[in-house]
């Protein structure tokens, strides 16, 4: 594997964001959803990182700040997002998904979500 160079938010700008995805977590009575945090985290760092790695140009990784979703009847969500870019591909403006993100560059993406006080991951 060779070395990844990336660019990340300031280490405090990732503390707070890990401490509002903390937060909104069930009590510390529900060590499941905890579990699955940080699992859930780990998996998709590690997935970052060796997408990045693979990366035919320079790669950049980007962690968004935490938004909230929609309410209503599907409760609250609170999602992360993440993506893993690669400089070195063409940008084709006809690589387009239905959210109007163009792709052409995209190693990978995803979320991480938290609702009703569960943990899932999103691609």
């Amino acid at each position: 594997m060779s070395e990844v160079q990336v660019q990340l938010p300031e280490t405090h700008v990732i503390t707070r964001e890990l401490g509002r995805a903390l937060e909104v977590l069930p009590g510390p009575q529900d060590l499941v959803a905890r579990v699955e945090f940080w699992s859930w985290l780990y998996y998709e760092l590690r997935q970052m990182f060796q997408a990045a790695a693979a990366a035919e140009g320079e790669a950049s990784v980007l962690l968004r700040p935490m938004r909230t979703g929609p309410f209503g009847s599907v409760g609250k969500q609170y999602l992360w997002e993440f993506e893993v870019n690669d400089a070195g591909k063409p940008r084709d403006p006809g690589a387009l998904n239905w959210h109007g993100h163009n792709l052409s560059q995209s190693l990978y993406a995803g979320c991480i979500l938290i609702q009703n006080g569960r943990v899932s991951t999103h691609h």
